[in-house]
């Protein structure tokens, strides 16, 4: 190791704590980085509001799934209710329960899962053997058919190439 005089070592310190201070008045000055800062997550956490914790991941539309191979064909499916957990502790049950514009608290507020505690429900899907693609017109339609327990469904409009 080459030797450093105290000197040297000083003045190495003094002009990284002058770089330092000089980087995060920068920052601190910076509109854009003082704006996004404002936005950020420890923000909108110490306003202690709910509303202000939107996701935008949960706003992108989920594109088409593609099944494997092996997967592709015909499938009787038998979909067995298990339970549920209340992840919340701050939440109680009853109130969550209680409101019926909750998807899953009230049948058919998810179309693919039309009664969410039906404790068995069969129904047929459909992925193409050659795209691997669910064909979405008869797995929903069959889907909804078994967890409401009779034929409800006349007709799915659906568009793939609109709505994958």
């Amino acid at each position: 190791h080459p030797e450093i005089s105290r000197r040297d070592a000083m003045t190495s310190a003094a002009a990284t704590t002058a770089a330092t201070t000089a980087a995060a008045w920068t920052i601190a000055s910076s509109p854009t980085i003082a704006s996004a800062s404002a936005t950020g997550l420890a923000s909108k956490l110490s306003q202690r509001d709910p509303a202000q914790l939107k996701n935008s991941v949960f706003n992108i539309p989920p594109g088409a799934q593609v099944y494997p191979e092996f997967m592709r064909g015909q499938w009787d499916v038998a979909m067995k209710y298990r339970g549920f957990l209340f992840p919340s502790t701050t939440i109680s049950k009853e109130k969550i329960v209680s409101n019926v514009g909750i998807p899953g608290f009230q049948k058919l507020s998810i179309a693919q899962v039309g009664d969410v505690g039906r404790e068995v429900t069969k129904y047929r899907m459909n992925i193409d053997k050659s795209t691997g693609l669910d064909d979405r017109i008869t797995s929903l339609s069959t889907s909804i058919d078994g967890h409401l327990g009779y034929a409800a469904v006349k007709e799915v409009l659906y568009n793939a190439r609109e709505n994958p």
